[in-house]
């Protein structure tokens, strides 16, 4: 044989050796990203898990203040929500909200009126149906959310659902929204 065939083969083994070498390093660096992809997923999780049981905890607060009253006024809604110092505490809550079971035209008649005397409109959006759910109180007092204040959430499917699960059930459930 001469030297050229040896290169040849030098050639050869060196390119598939290089090859080899590649594939498993890119092998390892897909291994590291998926592990690394892991990582951050499981801590954002956690995050959200925990945020969600802080928001919990402050719903839990909420419902003590309703437990604990025959009658909530919309005063002491604000005052509870401020004494809790939400605003400042998470500022990343959108609203806190309370929503009345309506199922008859009087009581339709008896919120419509509450509404009316807070500055906000009548149930909304309009239509019959057998039964309303409006918001009735909400904090923070902003722009977005005084437009909510007697917003019928039983008029969309989504939060209709949500609405039914936590009577059927009595639990919290959150909404995909």
């Amino acid at each position: 044989m001469k030297w050229g065939h040896y290169a040849w083969i030098v050639l050869g083994v060196s390119l598939i050796f290089t090859t080899v070498i590649w594939l498993d390093f890119l092998e390892q660096e897909k291994k590291l990203q998926e592990t690394e992809f892991e990582f951050i997923t499981n801590g954002m999780t956690k995050q959200i898990l925990e945020k969600l049981k802080t928001h919990e905890q402050v719903l839990m607060g909420f419902h003590g203040l309703f437990a604990t009253s025959e009658i909530v006024e919309p005063h002491e809604f604000y005052n509870f929500y401020n004494l809790q110092n939400i605003n400042q505490r998470f500022p990343d809550n959108q609203g806190i909200g309370y929503i009345e079971n309506v199922s008859n035209e009087d009581k339709k008649n008896e919120i419509n009126k509450k509404l009316q005397e807070s500055g906000s409109r009548e149930i909304h959006p309009e239509g019959q149906r057998s039964q309303y759910f409006p918001v009735v109180f909400l904090m923070p007092e902003d722009e977005r959310n005084k437009e909510a204040i007697g917003f019928d959430v039983y008029s969309e499917q989504t939060r209709s659902s949500a609405v039914d699960y936590s009577i059927e059930t009595g639990k919290l459930h959150l909404l995909e929204k």
